[in-house]
């Protein structure tokens, strides 16, 4: 394929780098372990102004010796005849689908983490039973590529364990039980989905309704007494990325590298993307998304917040929020609105959208869907139609403010922060903006919290064809969801959805 992004280049030339030192003074003024806390920042991007850059050891698609599992189902592909002529429910009908999973991999995403990996069993064995309106098999050759939400920047490095790299949007296929440094003391957020490595034979996984690329004997990874597939212990071991990237989260960027037409991934026997097929964005991520193309932007004091314990500004995580988004109304008793500003701080989101639809969908003529899993209210109700989409709770009560001081549901501090010492203005200087979603554990316990997805959720909603369901291209479901049953059907009814409307 051809690489024809409207304005694709990776970052601007810098024609002089942050310091190192300088960035790190501005982070860490009280000695503090930023990674630890996930408010480790980006800067600078040692990336000069080449179209792409390839990190780490990925060589896209299959080894010559690594094909074999897989020629069933590329061979069912070819065979189908091209446009028009696969009918479901005939030999050799099948769809493509190519799915990027983008995995914030920063350090409060242990329990997120956990859960995308228990999801994997039921995602894998939904599609392989995917039936049409008449109950027929669609018949699905599906390639799932796993990818972090770091992009590398220089502010994070001196935060960054020996031995790491970046993903930089390259597919990462190794399990995570083999690099299990990457989790920070964490492991059992690694090793209760994934005890035993299992991986694809390539940097991602393939797999069709009989045969993957994975190499495994059956194993009941999730407990509930039911062997899983191959496919789906290798999916559990990709899903847990670790947690030690960059806190300056940026999975639009990611995302966008990922399906860049010229990487090494998307090209050779086997690349990831293929042409025809189906395109799948699946995001996991706490905070907001902080594509950055300019790096003296990390180096600006008016995108820093007030630091509470020394009274001047500093860089924190909030300067993602400042850069990124504009809001109307008072904080303190609730924005009106929030919307992705047109600044060129960070990427704007014209950047995504252009990408995905221009390009995928309009020139290459390519269905295009999004989920993510993010800052948003539990979901509480969904669409009883494909691609049974939320309809209460998410979205539909997202709101906006500053971080309101007491103990949640009546403030939005949480008790581990409060026994930390934190106070709601820390927070703030944190973030930016008061949380989207709250986490709660088995016991009723709330542990975690995530920030509002503004410039993902205007991403995703830009994809939808029209206001019905059969015109849905985009589903927001909560990372703070005890489980991600509602955003495996949600993903699921989107790749049936887009099946559809590619059938004869």
């Amino acid at each position: 394929m051809t690489s024809h992004w409207l304005g694709f280049t990776q970052y601007r030339s810098a024609s002089a780098l942050l310091s190192v030192a300088a960035l790190t003074a501005c982070f860490n003024p009280q000695g503090r372990a930023l990674l630890d806390t996930d408010e480790a920042g980006s800067g600078s991007s040692t990336t000069t102004s080449t179209t792409f850059t390839t990190v780490g050891s990925a060589t896209g698609g299959m080894d010559s010796e690594d094909t074999t599992e897989s020629s069933e189902s590329t061979e069912s592909s070819e065979s189908s005849g091209g446009e028009g002529a696969c009918v479901p429910g005939e030999p050799g009908c099948t769809h493509e689908l190519d799915l990027v999973f983008v995995v914030d991999n920063s350090a409060t995403m242990g329990e997120e983490q956990q859960r995308l990996a228990r999801s994997f069993p039921a995602f894998v064995e939904q599609l392989r039973g995917l039936t049409d309106d008449h109950g027929d098999p669609v018949g699905l050759d599906v390639h799932v590529m796993v990818t972090t939400t770091d992009m590398g920047y220089l502010a994070c490095e001196p935060f960054t364990p020996t031995g790491y790299e970046p993903a930089m949007g390259a597919p990462v296929g190794t399990a995570c039980a083999d690099r299990l440094g990457d989790f920070n003391g964490e492991q059992q957020a690694c090793t209760q989905q994934c005890p035993v490595a299992v991986a694809p034979a390539a940097d991602f996984v393939t797999f069709d309704a009989t045969s993957s690329n994975v190499d495994a004997p059956p194993a009941d990874i999730d407990g509930d007494g039911v062997d899983e597939s191959p496919a789906a212990q290798a999916l559990a071991c990709l899903g847990p990325q670790g947690l030690v990237g960059c806190g300056f989260e940026s999975p639009l960027e990611s995302m966008l590298q990922a399906i860049e037409p010229e990487a090494p991934w998307n090209q050779g026997v086997v690349p990831f993307l293929r042409e025809g097929a189906t395109l799948g964005i699946v995001i996991v991520t706490d905070e907001a998304d902080c594509s950055a193309g300019d790096p003296t932007i990390f180096a600006d004091p008016s995108l820093y917040n007030i630091n509470p314990s020394t009274g001047t500004p500093q860089m924190s995580s909030a300067l993602c929020w400042n850069a990124g988004v504009s809001c109307e109304g008072d904080g303190h008793s609730g924005y009106d609105s929030c919307t992705a500003t047109d600044e060129d701080t960070l990427f704007r989101v014209q950047r995504y959208t252009d990408a995905l639809i221009e390009q995928v969908r309009e020139t290459d003529g390519k269905e295009v869907f999004m989920l993510g899993i993010v800052g948003v209210p539990p979901v509480t109700a969904h669409d009883s139609a494909p691609p049974f989409a939320p309809t209460e709770g998410g979205v539909h009560e997202l709101s906006y403010h500053d971080w309101r001081p007491g103990l949640h549901p009546r403030g939005d501090m949480i008790l581990p922060d409060i026994q930390q010492g934190l106070l709601a203005e820390d927070k703030q200087w944190e973030f930016g903006i008061g949380p989207g979603c709250t986490a709660q554990d088995d016991s009723g316990e709330y542990t975690g919290q995530a920030i509002a997805p503004v410039r993902l959720l205007e991403t995703c909603q830009a994809l939808d064809l029209d206001d019905t369901a059969a015109g849905t291209r985009c589903c927001m479901e909560s990372v703070c969801d005890g489980d991600y049953a509602g955003a495996v059907d949600c993903l699921t009814g989107l790749v049936r959805l887009t099946t559809e409307s590619a059938m004869p």
